[in-house]
């Protein structure tokens, strides 16, 4: 294994959901990764263009928006972002801005849907991720009200 993919390996490993992959599944993502940087500011994903990647943070951080331009979410090292989008219908519904230089590891569909159907706490940890995080905004908002 050369030493960039094992590089990217052993981050993802560190990180929920990759840190509980078995071996051969890690090694697949990592030689699967591109990837891709973003300079503070920029747009990552606009709404309703089609994605086919699960996007990990690496280094920087990211806002996360609703569609009427409120901020949803602020994500750092190791989150992902995307995974609504690929199981729902490759459109993306959640616009993502840079809010810091930042490196991307871009995970192609292919593998991620072959994550979620070889490995049931991957596929439990994208699938239910949403909830805790609409939850948590949605808490965040009722003690703003206060």
């Amino acid at each position: 294994m050369e030493a960039e993919v094992r590089e990217i390996r052993d981050h993802l490993a560190q990180y929920p959901p990759f840190d509980n992959l078995s071996e051969e599944l890690l090694d697949e993502v990592a030689a699967a990764v591109e990837i891709a940087y973003f300079k503070a500011g920029t747009a990552i994903l606009e709404r309703d263009e089609p994605t086919h990647t699960l996007s990990y943070i690496r280094s920087g951080a990211v806002e996360v928006y609703l569609h009427n331009g409120q901020l949803y979410n602020r994500l750092d090292e190791g989150d992902i972002f995307g995974q609504f989008d690929l199981l729902r219908n490759q459109r993306v519904r959640f616009p993502v801005k840079a809010i810091e230089d930042t490196l991307l590891y871009l995970i192609p569909e292919t593998v991620f849907q072959h994550l979620c159907s070889e490995d049931n706490n991957f596929a439990d940890f994208v699938e239910l991720s949403g909830s805790r995080l609409k939850s948590t905004v949605e808490q965040s908002l009722r003690d703003n009200d206060m």
